[in-house]
């Protein structure tokens, strides 16, 4: 049986000697737990009691490591915080070294929720505890050191959901720290904010991670978070505005027609239809009904055509369905001659076909538009 194309393997029995060291790395670890909770138990949250949680998280020669241990970790944070009252001086080397401790873990588990939650709480405490220059330092190069893994790995959501959080604060640094105490780049035109420049960088970084992974679902969600905030930002015109949602949708767009079977594609697309029916005040784009008929006739037309050379592909049925439907809820939309009634009963025939799995989901459908 294979998960995500990996082929698992049989075990091979141990050997007599392979079990015994199996079971001493066992018993050095339980060992190794049991002296934990018994010195947090006893309130001694000492500097030993933090070298025994190093140990249980990283490992040692005798045992096994397991950083997947959270009371572990939390145990570790009540050390911490006891030596960060009794030392207040060397508040700033240990969270630097907090932070290195943990590095070799992240890079080797880079999927594991306690060390990102841990690394997220020491991070809170340089806020806490430090002078907001020195705060600050902190979360840039934390922000550096979230774009090295994501260099690793382009698509986990923990270091995207990670940099959202570094992002954020390094906003509120940018509205607060004064020039001499900031360590952000210099800003090429004045009139443009620290916390704007900031934004922008990270506009064109997902770009960048989008255009070189265009399966990376993790980089379309940041840019879908940023372009409001940029906006806003940019004291954007209508007109503005207007060209960002055309130049963001021609981005997509083109994307899609280059890898139609990509479903992180799709899912942005249809986020950009869901912009493009906003009529809330809190849109980020303000159109017309017959803006949005057109922008509508316009999509549904060049998805068409790329049915010329995949029609096996349901995500373009899906997609040109979905259109369908949120083109007729526009006010004055019809049919007309952007399609029939013969090429919705087409597309659902060909969805039922390519997924059969989903036919419940496809006679709804079918129920909904009165195709039966």
């Amino acid at each position: 049986m294979a998960s995500h194309d990996v082929l698992r393997t049989s075990r091979r029995p141990l050997s007599e000697e392979d079990r015994k060291k199996v079971i001493s790395k066992i018993e050095a670890y339980k060992k190794l737990e049991k002296q934990i909770f018994q010195a947090v138990q006893s309130q001694n949250l000492s500097e030993e009691t933090l070298g025994l949680t190093s140990k249980l998280l990283k490992g040692t020669p005798e045992c096994d490591g397991n950083p997947e241990y959270y009371t572990v970790w939390n145990h570790r944070r009540r050390v911490l915080i006891k030596l960060f009252e009794v030392d207040v001086a060397s508040i700033h080397g240990r969270l630097k070294n907090e932070l290195g401790f943990q590095l070799p873990l992240l890079k080797r588990y880079p999927k594991c929720y306690w060390l990102w939650n841990h690394r997220r709480w020491i991070l809170a405490q340089t806020i806490k505890r430090l002078p907001q220059a020195q705060a600050h330092q902190f979360w840039q190069e934390e922000l550096a050191l979230d774009s090295m893994m994501l260099t690793r790995d382009n698509r986990n959501f923990h270091g995207w959901n990670y940099r959202r959080r570094i992002i954020e604060q390094l906003q509120n640094f940018s509205r607060h720290l004064c020039d001499e105490n900031t360590s952000q780049k210099p800003v090429s035109n004045s009139s443009i904010s620290r916390e704007h420049q900031l934004l922008e960088d990270e506009f064109a970084y997902t770009k960048k991670m989008a255009s070189g992974s265009l399966s990376n679902f993790s980089a379309w969600h940041q840019r879908a978070k940023l372009i409001p905030k940029i906006l806003q930002l940019r004291v954007a015109s209508k007109d503005q505005r207007a060209a960002l949602f055309d130049a963001e949708l021609g981005y997509i767009r083109e994307a899609v027609l280059a890898d139609p079977w990509n479903q992180s594609l799709w899912f942005y697309h249809d986020y950009m239809i869901t912009v493009l029916m906003d009529e809330s005040g809190d849109a980020w784009v303000n159109l017309t009904n017959q803006d949005r008929e057109e922008y509508m006739r316009n999509e549904i037309t060049e998805i068409k055509e790329v049915l010329d050379d995949t029609d096996d592909c349901k995500w373009i049925y899906q997609g040109l369905l979905s259109l369908m439907e949120a083109y007729l809820k526009v006010d004055g939309g019809n049919q007309g001659s952007v399609f029939t009634t013969k090429d919705l009963r087409n597309w659902l025939s060909k969805l039922e076909t390519i997924d059969p799995l989903r036919k419940g989901r496809w006679h709804d459908w079918r129920a909904r538009l009165k195709l039966e």
